[in-house]
């Protein structure tokens, strides 16, 4: 008797197991509705799905209107496969998913190039203030060196003004005279002027010639038998209203014992001339 029990008792734990089994391995569909049915997927038949809805050891055939069926989950091989009918149903009619929401791909592809479009001008704009800020930037630089370049020649002629000696800059009175003489360059071409006056510490004299402050020139003056080569620098230049004329004022530099003696003999002679 036990013998007997104990054979029913296998045999029902044998058919719970075949039956656990084979619901482990039921597909499922989820219909559209939200209702989801077991079994398994026989096949598809025009616009149906041939599905075995199972109860229990039961199975039922059953045929199922594509149209209702949400998607259907596939566990045939042991591991789940998701076959998602409406989207293949979409895809059908042209539509493309496109952020959640099924549109015809014409339609997305004119969306998609707009946004295209529009990323492209942001990149351009942006690209446009980056170089109008750093043009900026650079102008900004080219004032600040341009005044601080101007701030320097300044100071640089006071100093030179500074370095001359009371009686070389103060104390000699400038004598007015219009003498003809030539100056050159430092690049070596020589241009005309002509003495406003002139002292043992420089000369303002006139010229067509814009010079800018700081220059170097050489002076040749020609005074009868006397000749004086010197150098000196420019320490002021302006320019006569609606003329091509600029009045340059000079200081002489790196003169010696000689030169000043020539100087003075040259402004002396200048004054008996006039």
């Amino acid at each position: 008797m036990n013998t007997m029990n104990n054979k029913n008792v296998c045999t029902m734990l044998f058919v719970c197991l075949l039956c656990c089994a084979f619901i482990a391995r039921a597909d499922e569909i989820i219909l559209k509705n939200g209702v989801r049915l077991q079994g398994l997927l026989v096949g598809e038949r025009d616009s149906n799905l041939e599905f075995d809805i199972l109860y229990d050891t039961i199975r039922i055939p059953a045929r199922i209107s594509k149209s209702d069926v949400l998607s259907v989950e596939m566990d045939n091989t042991g591991s789940e496969q998701t076959v998602d009918l409406f989207s293949i149903s979409q895809q059908a009619k042209g539509l493309v998913l496109y952020e959640g929401r099924w549109l015809p791909k014409e339609h997305v592809d004119m969306v998609r190039s707009k946004q295209s479009k529009i990323a492209q001008a942001k990149k351009i704009t942006l690209f446009s203030l980056q170089f109008f800020f750093f043009l900026m930037a650079c102008l900004a630089l080219v004032i600040v060196f341009d005044f601080l370049h101007y701030e320097w020649k300044r100071l640089r002629v006071r100093r030179v003004e500074k370095g001359q000696s009371g009686a070389d800059y103060r104390l000699h009175r400038r004598i007015s005279a219009a003498i003809p003489f030539e100056f050159e360059m430092e690049n070596g071409t020589k241009h005309s002027a002509v003495t406003t006056n002139i002292s043992l510490g420089g000369m303002l004299f006139t010229t067509p010639v814009a010079l800018e402050l700081t220059t170097q020139i050489n002076v040749s003056l020609t005074a009868d038998d006397i000749h004086i080569d010197c150098q000196g620098m420019v320490v002021r230049s302006d320019k006569e209203p609606n003329e091509n004329i600029y009045n340059i004022g000079l200081s002489f530099i790196g003169l010696n014992a000689d030169m000043r003696q020539k100087i003075a003999r040259f402004i002396a002679h200048a004054q008996i001339q006039l």
